[in-house]
């Protein structure tokens, strides 16, 4: 499995805590093993993370090559920060 690594480490981001699951290939291989399976899990071979554009404190767009069983797709996905309902 690879996993985008980063020579600093990040500080943490309130608005956007599932940001560290998201980038963690591990984490991210046993949920895709889970939750692509149609009727049961699957096994992930790997789990690539492509470089994701993030804007603290706005939002993380991640891409991911899973390949299991012989096949590779991308998945991708995005976090948004929690908007805040208007006040009228």
């Amino acid at each position: 499995m690879k996993s985008t690594t980063c020579s600093i480490p990040l500080f943490s981001d309130p608005v956007l805590p599932q940001r560290d699951l998201l980038l963690d290939a591990d984490f991210m291989t046993v949920l895709f093993a889970r939750e692509l399976g149609v009727s049961r899990s699957i096994i992930v071979d790997h789990c690539d993370i492509f470089e994701p554009p993030y804007h603290a404190r706005e939002s993380l767009r991640v891409a991911y090559r899973v390949s299991a069983c012989g096949r590779s797709c991308v998945v991708a996905g995005r976090a948004f920060r929690k908007r805040q309902p208007e006040v009228l």
